[in-house]
Formats: structure tokens, C-alpha cells, sequence
């Protein structure tokens, strides 16, 4: 199958800053391309001057690619809102073309779950573990295997024991619960469901998963349950919402600064808070992603 072409600019989607800023964590770049993995399909994009090329295998729509992509929401027009601010306007130029991408609910739990207190490089590695061990291989190409992301059912089979054997450490405990959780609730179903709650519900409910807290739940929220107004706080946001946002100072992040800085976030940037603070983070972030997730 050949290549397809969608034309759109790099304002509009820069891969790098989509794909590696810690939103998804089963992307490369190989042969001058991006791969990475969308449901049970392998999807590879490159960049052209009229916009981006991209090829799915097994075959797939174009429509598939523009949902993931969520390329129905126009980056240019919410920048219309977001240039007002000074900070935001300065991430734009730098880091331009940072999309929220869909992922599927049930792997955007399980990968955050695996991200606290860990590193990008780590977090990689455990979930591609467990996309080997649990899930259905999609293809072999550029010289490694593709497997998709399991569902809860077949995640199931996973003892903690055999989660330990894979290195994901005291997480193991939490995906085991945080499974059986999901599939007691109803299974992908159910967290499907959540995206049409309200925000606070959707949220309660994730935090009744094992393993998911303020800021995990949040994650969910923004990059697996289209809450595009959710401001994820770790310790890079905190420091942009101490610097320029919030009017109130306070050095310690607890739950009620969390709501603060939020809330500045929020008040600052709009409805589509969620997408401008990825601006930001992927700006703070510099030039590598080899810190840890608070």
C-alpha cells in the first residue's frame, strides 16, 4: 500500500512535538518516518512541504487517522485566544504544532498508571512488555515486532507475579487491581462511558481505580477521555504556574495549590486549557524527556 497525503502545516501538526512529550509512549522514528501503533494497526507518518504523508498496516481509512489526530479541532483559530497570553505565545514559536492526539481509554489508564515516579525510557519499555506479552502481534517491520495494546480481558491473565517478571516493580499491584476494577465496572465500556460525565464525576471514577490519583485521573482525563480543559499539574507546570499564572504564591504543592493552579491555568488560557498547557510542557521539557512523572 502506498502513502496518503493530508495536507495541513506544521502549525497545525509537528509530529515530534506530538508524539514525544510524554502522551504516548509507543512512538519512534525510524527511516525517516514516525511509527508508532493506533489500536491494532501500525500507522507511519512523514512530513512533506504540502503537509504529512501516512500509511496504516493492515490498510486503513483516512478517517482513522484524522480522529487519532484529533485534526477536526484547528490549532490556528484556538491560537487566536491562547497568543493573549505573553508565556503562551513564546511556546508556540518553539515548540509549535502540539496536538492531543485519541488515544484509547483502556491503554492511556494503564500507561499512566505505569508512569508515576518513573522515566520516559522506562515507561517505553514496561508498556512494550506488556504489548508483547498480552497482546496480538500486527506486523513485523523495520526490524522489530508490533504488537497492539491488550484489553482489560486479555491484560487479565497478568499475575502480579508475572507483571514483576516484566519489571514494572510495585505498579504490578496496581494494574492488576486497576483491571479487575475496569472489568467489574463493565470493562472498556465503562471508561468509555466517563467521557460523556462530567468532569468531577469522570474524575471520581478514575480515582477508584488502583493506582490513579489527582494527577493520573487528570492525565486520563485530557489525553484518554477528551476533557480538553484538564490541566495535568506535575512539577514542570507547577513551576510555569507558580512563575506566571497564579497570583497567590505558596511553595508547597498540595491539594488545594493543585486547584489553584489549575484553576489560574485555566482562567488563563480557555476552554481548551488542556491543549495550550502541552505547549507549554513540551517547551519546558527542553531538549530531552528523561525526567520523572510526579
Amino acid at each position: 500500500m502506498g502513502w496518503n497525503l493530508i495536507k495541513t502545516s506544521l502549525s497545525e501538526f509537528t509530529p515530534s512535538n506530538t508524539f514525544f512529550i510524554g502522551q504516548v509512549f509507543n512512538w519512534t522514528y525510524v527511516s525517516e518516518r514516525y511509527v508508532g501503533c493506533l489500536s491494532n494497526k501500525l500507522l507511519e507518518i512523514r512530513t512533506t512541504d504540502l503537509g504529512f504523508e501516512w500509511k496504516l498496516t493492515p490498510q486503513g481509512s483516512e478517517q482513522e487517522v484524522v480522529k487519532f489526530l484529533n485534526l477536526d479541532i484547528d490549532l490556528l483559530e484556538c491560537y487566536q485566544e491562547w497568543k493573549k497570553d505573553a508565556l503562551f505565545e513564546e511556546a508556540w514559536k518553539v515548540k509549535p504544532g502540539v496536538r492531543i492526539v485519541k488515544q484509547n481509554a483502556f491503554e492511556c489508564t494503564m500507561a499512566f498508571i505505569v508512569s508515576q515516579n518513573n522515566n520516559v525510557k522506562r515507561i517505553e519499555r514496561n508498556l512494550n512488555s506488556i504489548r508483547t506479552a498480552y497482546g496480538e502481534l500486527i506486523t513485523e517491520k523495520h526490524g522489530k515486532k508490533w504488537y497492539s495494546f491488550p484489553t482489560p480481558e486479555q491484560l487479565s491473565l497478568a499475575t502480579r507475579e508475572d507483571l514483576l517478571k516484566l519489571g514494572l516493580g510495585y505498579r504490578a499491584k496496581y494494574i492488576v487491581g486497576a483491571v479487575r476494577k475496569i472489568i467489574d465496572n463493565g470493562g472498556e465500556n465503562w471508561l468509555e462511558s466517563l467521557k460523556e460525565l462530567p468532569q468531577e464525576e469522570a474524575k471520581s471514577n478514575l480515582m477508584q481505580l488502583n493506582g490513579v490519583g489527582p494527577k493520573v485521573a487528570d492525565c486520563i482525563l485530557l489525553f484518554g477521555l477528551n476533557k480538553f480543559s484538564v490541566v495535568p499539574i506535575d512539577i514542570h507546570m507547577w513551576r510555569i504556574a507558580q512563575n506566571h499564572y497564579m497570583k497567590k504564591k505558596t511553595d508547597k504543592l498540595n491539594k488545594k495549590s493543585y486547584s489553584m493552579a489549575v484553576e489560574a491555568i485555566q482562567e488563563a488560557l480557555g476552554s481548551y486549557a488542556g491543549w495550550a498547557h502541552s505547549f507549554l510542557y513540551a517547551t519546558s521539557l527542553s531538549k530531552s524527556l528523561k525526567r520523572k512523572i510526579k
